[in-house]
């Protein structure tokens, strides 16, 4: 994988040129075979508690978002035999929000199919809305591309690359 990726994501948008030029065997060996894609504002900031504010009533604008890509692979330096999702950089997925715990979950990949499991996090893993077994209590979830997924507060769907490839076509025309 050749993009340069922060805690956020990539914005979707800047894989639409390779989403319309590149084959899909290309864009998977350049950007990965799977991805979470989760919605932000554009000036992403991580999440931090602060306190409860009473409004005066007055609609107030909530600003732009902006689709963010999180490639689901291994980085180079990694050596475990899954991928890691944690609020940490460490990891090969990370989410820079206080709702996800420092090594939240983890995605392994066989034969084309994925699963993921929490890592005992301390606010969970969730699939559809359905809770994903910690380690050690139960079996993996699937992952089907469009899954919605949830670490902590943080919405992402799950999507492999053939489907990604379309939503970045289609935001692109």
């Amino acid at each position: 994988m050749t993009t340069e990726v922060s805690p956020f994501g990539v914005p979707l948008v800047t894989l639409a040129p390779d989403a319309v030029k590149l084959s899909l065997a290309d864009f998977i060996a350049k950007h990965g075979p799977a991805f979470f894609v989760r919605i932000a504002p554009t000036e992403l900031l991580p999440r931090r508690p602060t306190e409860t504010m009473v409004g005066d009533g007055q609609a107030v604008p909530t600003g732009s978002t902006t689709m963010y890509v999180l490639p689901v692979v291994k980085r180079r330096a990694s050596t475990l035999a899954f991928i890691s999702i944690g609020r940490l950089d460490g990891n090969d997925i990370a989410i820079a929000d206080d709702s996800v715990s420092k090594f939240h979950a983890f995605v392994k990949e066989k034969d084309g199919v994925f699963t993921i499991q929490d890592a005992r996090s301390r606010n969970g893993t969730m699939v559809n809305g359905d809770p994903v077994a910690p380690r050690g209590e139960g079996e993996p979830t699937v992952l089907t591309s469009r899954s919605a997924g949830r670490f902590g507060v943080v919405h992402a769907s799950f999507m492999v690359a053939a489907d990604l490839m379309e939503l970045a076509r289609r935001m692109s025309a």
